[in-house]
């Protein structure tokens, strides 16, 4: 399952306004995905925020139709990001117990909720 999930990951060519995937790779029921930040100013906001928060970001991308059953089925996703110079980085797990979160429900993907009113989503010049 964990490599089928690799697989889905290098395949899906997303776009992410602040980061790239530079390598995934999996271990039996871990996927390790490598991630490149690309904007500074984003890179201190996950340094500063705590676990849960990184967690309920990145839990968009997991707990969706496409991604759930991996999940379920055991998978565990272990996510590293790193500043472009690789000086610094940042360490975020996924498994299935975020999916199932209260706050996020099983899909998290409005704009209202947890996970893009999280101050790491928020655009730049965005402040309220």
């Amino acid at each position: 399952m964990a490599a089928a999930l690799v697989e889905a990951l290098r395949a899906a060519k997303t776009s992410y306004p602040y980061f790239t995937l530079e390598s995934a790779a999996a271990y039996d029921n871990l996927v390790e995905a490598n991630y490149v930040v690309t904007d500074a100013a984003f890179f201190s906001r996950m340094k500063s925020a705590n676990a849960n928060q990184l967690r309920q970001f990145r839990a968009r991308d997991y707990c969706n139709d496409n991604r759930i059953a991996y999940l379920r089925q055991g998978v565990t996703v272990y996510e590293i990001f790193a500043t472009s110079d690789r000086s610094d980085r940042v360490y975020v797990s996924i498994d299935n117990k975020i999916c199932g979160d209260a706050r996020c429900g099983l899909e998290p993907r409005t704009l209202r909720g947890c996970i893009y009113d999280d101050r790491l989503m928020k655009p730049k010049g965005f402040d309220r």
